[in-house]
């Protein structure tokens, strides 16, 4: 695997069917929610991320142009609920991510 072909796009709303098929993936599935996720559910989560409504901030991760992941970033004191948990200051920032194609993983 070329690292410099690893690159970061906006995520779109013409991506919400790849990610609800990965988030329905047995391989996505035991590490990142439930694995019961309809479009509807796909949509109201992202779709919020995406018009920018939420201060998630997403994006695809991908491999020359192919999408294999996910990862969105955000200030965790946009997030009271957890910031009570974690206690974060003004400046620190959170990142989920996880690859939804599973032969991309142990790569480097």
């Amino acid at each position: 695997m070329n690292s410099a072909e690893i690159n970061f796009r906006k995520l779109r709303l013409d991506d919400l069917s790849l990610i609800q098929r990965w988030l329905n993936s047995d391989f996505v599935s035991r590490w990142y929610g439930s694995g019961n996720y309809a479009y509807a559910d796909v949509l109201e989560k992202y779709g919020s991320r995406i018009t920018a409504e939420s201060p998630t901030d997403p994006y695809l991760i991908c491999y020359g142009q192919m999408p294999v992941g996910y990862i969105q970033t955000y200030k965790i004191i946009d997030y009271p609920e957890y910031n009570a948990l974690v206690q974060a200051d003004e400046h620190t920032a959170g990142v989920d991510l996880f690859l939804g194609e599973e032969r991309y993983t142990n790569q480097g």
